[in-house]
């Protein structure tokens, strides 16, 4: 008998948990909230990219931008990241 393939999502069980945990480890300082400075450490620390000045413009218009910094504080809350990176996920 012929049994049809499951397809697994790729997508982590709990994604609030999976994005306080990479929010944490990115949070260089602890002092609940991430910097320009602290993601752009972080991208680079977990891939090796060079991060040249065009790119930073990039991640400085995120962090300017009050769809995603909705406090206009110029760094991201977890909750503002959870919704940026919810966002770039269409979930």
């Amino acid at each position: 008998m012929h049994q049809a393939r499951v397809k697994r999502s790729t997508m982590p069980a709990d994604i609030e948990s999976s994005l306080h945990t990479v929010f944490i480890n990115t949070d260089e300082n602890h002092d609940g909230h991430i910097t320009v400075d602290e993601i752009i450490d972080s991208v680079v620390g977990s891939t090796g990219l060079k991060i040249n000045n065009k790119m930073r413009q990039g991640f400085n218009v995120v962090f300017g931008n009050p769809q995603y910094d909705l406090n206009e504080n110029g760094s991201l809350e977890e909750n503002e990241y959870a919704e940026l990176i919810k966002s770039g996920m269409r979930m």
